[in-house]
């Protein structure tokens, strides 16, 4: 190439002529035609470039491609839509192709870019789900009876649920529809792979993309299930699968959040064996985001699913899935010394509350004597636990 043609600019004396790269080109348009919009200034330098000198142009661009490639992808497309009205200007075709190739390629590099690498994050999640443990927290609810499933959970159902006299005579059909053998063979994990594609399907043209888990207590329809998932796979959006929820909750707050953004919900998915009653009463913690846990209702309308989740905030993400009311507490309050009116202030010791929960005796009762006096009633309940965390003793 002739020095003639590429002497070294400078922004004084600009000369479309004489640009070395992609991005001079910029700066030289807006020094060469100040009183021309940008698109108009950029196609009368590429009609210089491409028209006068279109040998010399090749070459003084040919060495700066990869980089631009990587680093200019946006200009990439504004030049795309420069050539592109080049050629209409020009009624030249060549360049009415070339600019829209150019932009096409400039889209999908940056678009597929991104796909890539938000598939290998969710590939990793869910990888890591299938691994990951958190000793502390495993077993907490099983640990204190507050997962009831079956005859027993209806039954506490049928006491705990809010507006129990309305659905007390339906869950008297309640049953384990769906046998034994079905946990471990065909129709359950079926069952579960079919939900989790049916909820994939719902929402899957909205624009925050949505992430589903399954929580399920038992572990013998797993092995199926991946049967299923490696055959016909589920896709990105589905993460995987816990069956302890405390565990699930700690790596979406730890790990999942984190990686995937504010934004983005979060779906736990609860499909069950006849019915399932989880009567600890919860809260869902602050950095969950965004997030909805869905059950399914049986052949009478009502949800399979109950949870003890007394604040509205986690009510609110609860779909077809009933709402237990929090244990009754009471409280026996006693009182030791010369209990008298005035003098028990100074001659008396109250003792150490004692705290009964959901307690067969509820009636309230009160005790006096001059040495010892009590009362017992019904107190608040125990505060919700926050999901993921250790109880406190």
């Amino acid at each position: 190439m002739s020095s003639q043609f590429c002497p070294k600019p400078t922004m004084g004396n600009a000369d479309p002529f004489n640009a070395m790269a992609w991005s001079e080109l910029y700066h030289l348009m807006v020094t060469r035609y100040p009183d021309l919009p940008q698109d108009k200034a950029l196609v009368e330098n590429l009609r210089d470039l491409f028209v006068k000198y279109p040998k010399e142009t090749g070459e003084a661009i040919k060495s700066t491609l990869s980089d631009l490639k990587k680093t200019f992808s946006e200009f990439r497309e504004t030049i795309g839509e420069a050539v592109e009205a080049l050629g209409e200007a020009t009624g030249i075709s060549i360049f009415g192709y070339i600019g829209r190739l150019i932009s096409s390629r400039a889209k999908d590099s940056v678009t597929g870019s991104h796909i890539r690498e938000t598939n290998q994050a969710l590939e990793k999640i869910a990888s890591e789900l299938k691994t990951f443990n958190a000793p502390s927290l495993w077993g907490q609810m099983a640990n204190i009876n507050a997962i009831l499933t079956s005859g027993a959970a209806v039954q506490y159902i049928k006491k705990m649920a809010e507006q129990a006299e309305r659905i007390a005579n339906g869950l008297e059909v309640i049953g384990d529809h769906v046998g034994f053998q079905n946990i471990s063979g065909d129709r359950f994990p079926g069952h579960v792979y079919s939900y989790v594609r049916s909820m994939i399907e719902r929402h899957q043209g909205e624009r925050v993309p949505h992430y589903f888990f399954v929580f399920n207590q038992g572990t013998q329809w797993q092995a199926k299930f991946d049967d299923l998932n490696r055959a016909d796979p589920l896709g990105p959006h589905c993460l995987g699968y816990s069956h302890d929820l405390d565990e699930l909750v700690h790596f979406l707050v730890r790990i999942a959040r984190p990686r995937l953004g504010p934004r983005v919900i979060f779906h736990i998915l609860i499909p069950v064996v006849g019915n399932l009653a989880i009567t600890e009463s919860l809260t869902f913690p602050d950095e969950m985001g965004p997030f909805r846990v869905s059950g399914q209702l049986n052949q009478d309308g009502r949800p399979c699913v109950y949870l003890c989740m007394p604040l509205r905030r986690d009510r609110d993400n609860l779909r077809n899935v009933g709402s237990l009311k929090p244990r009754p507490r009471w409280v026996l309050l006693q009182q030791a010394g010369l209990c008298l009116p005035i003098l028990g202030e100074w001659f008396s010791t109250d003792l150490e509350p004692i705290y009964f929960d959901n307690p067969p005796f509820k009636v309230t009762t009160s005790v006096g004597t001059p040495l010892y006096c009590s009362l017992y009633a019904e107190c608040a309940p125990v505060p919700p636990r926050t999901l993921g965390t250790r109880r406190e003793v």
